[in-house]
């Protein structure tokens, strides 16, 4: 047994042992208390806190419960459901590749100003990881988007006010159409559902996927419908960056965007330049169309971050603003001291067309 153990701890060896057969009442309290469930990453520092029971020793008890007969449990019901349990409680300490579908709330500051805190909380459904679908897991880079659109949407958007009737007046009293907004590689739909319930009747927010990602990207929206019940616009659909139109035949206004949002989408070498592409081809040519994007600093061969600056000055876009946020990813792993998440920096920046600025 490791000597870095709390006090306050309980230990692999304080838990109901199998050759004492336990009650099935004993295991089920048990297991209950050793679900490990991150469901936001608002609050962080919450992981850094020794967990009531110490990590060490418990993968290997949860192994010996699901291969236990169980034998002395009054019934076959009681006997799956011990072992139903204990597999969960291991797939969870298997990393997030590991475990089964989630649900999280994301709270998001409903402003950038300090002295207004009130947050919103989004909820969100992630599906189990498999087939290597990636787009079925809320990555850093969108929760990091979804907490910077308080202050960038209202910097580089006269978003203005809503009337009595729900149309968005200008400061000269006129009215304005929606700010129309698409987000690139959605996956579960935070950054975008985010958009949607801040500004309400003044955005229109599409979201796009792959064809696999998009039927739970329609279901988070509809799992989100109080929040975006007053008059947000907001849809998904299917886009595949290599199977582009060409700009010529988009159908003029209504299938080109102000602004375009695209969070944590570069996993490969051939994404910079074909995210790149989808972005020339659907944003507006006018100079107060923009492009967010955030990306994290992870370890990987090829420097995306640079390749992205690369693609997107050859596009025809500057860098009109950039900046780093900090975030913590939950791929952790179970240490002695439970679950552990590393801090990961993440790189954040504004675009404009060069031959507007």
């Amino acid at each position: 047994m490791s000597e870095d153990v709390s006090p306050s701890q309980l230990t692999v060896l304080d838990l109901p042992q199998i050759y004492t057969k336990p009650p099935f009442s004993a295991i089920h309290s048990t297991l209950a208390s050793l679900t490990l469930h991150p469901e936001s990453w608002s609050t962080p520092s919450s992981f850094h806190a020794l967990p009531p029971i110490n990590e060490e020793g418990i993968p290997a008890y949860l192994t010996r419960l699901i291969s236990s007969p169980l034998a002395w449990l009054s019934s076959d019901a009681e006997r799956e459901e011990i072992w139903e349990a204990a597999s969960k409680r291991l797939s969870e300490r298997s990393g997030r590749s590991g475990m089964s579908s989630l649900r999280r709330t994301f709270k998001i500051p409903r402003s950038s100003e300090p002295s207004e805190a009130e947050e919103m909380d989004i909820r969100i459904h992630e599906p189990g990881l498999v087939n290597d679908q990636l787009g079925h897991k809320t990555w850093l880079g969108a929760f990091v988007l979804a907490k910077l659109l308080p202050r960038l949407l209202p910097r580089y958007f006269a978003l203005g006010r809503e009337d009595c009737n729900g149309a968005s007046e200008g400061a000269g009293g006129s009215q304005q159409r929606r700010l129309r907004i698409l987000e690139l590689g959605a996956g579960t739909g935070l950054a975008g559902i985010a958009a949607a319930a801040l500004y309400r009747k003044r955005v229109e927010v599409h979201m796009t996927d792959l064809p696999e990602i998009v039927p739970n990207l329609r279901a988070n929206i509809f799992q989100n419908s109080l929040l975006l019940s007053d008059g947000a616009h907001v849809s998904a659909d299917v886009l595949d960056w290599s199977d582009l139109p060409s700009s010529e035949d988009l159908k003029g206004e209504e299938e080109m965007y102000d602004c375009i949002l695209a969070a944590d989408s570069l996993y490969g070498p051939e994404h910079p330049p074909i995210l790149t592409d989808t972005i020339a081809v659907y944003l507006e040519k006018r100079k107060e169309a923009k492009v967010f994007t955030v990306l994290p600093f992870r370890e990987m061969e090829l420097d995306y971050h640079g390749e992205l600056r690369e693609q997107m000055a050859t596009k025809g876009f500057r860098v009109l603003e950039e900046g780093e946020e900090v975030g913590v990813e939950d791929w952790y792993n179970s240490g002695a001291n439970g679950a552990e998440r590393a801090e990961v920096r993440c790189w954040w920046c504004v675009w404009g067309w060069q031959c507007f600025h």
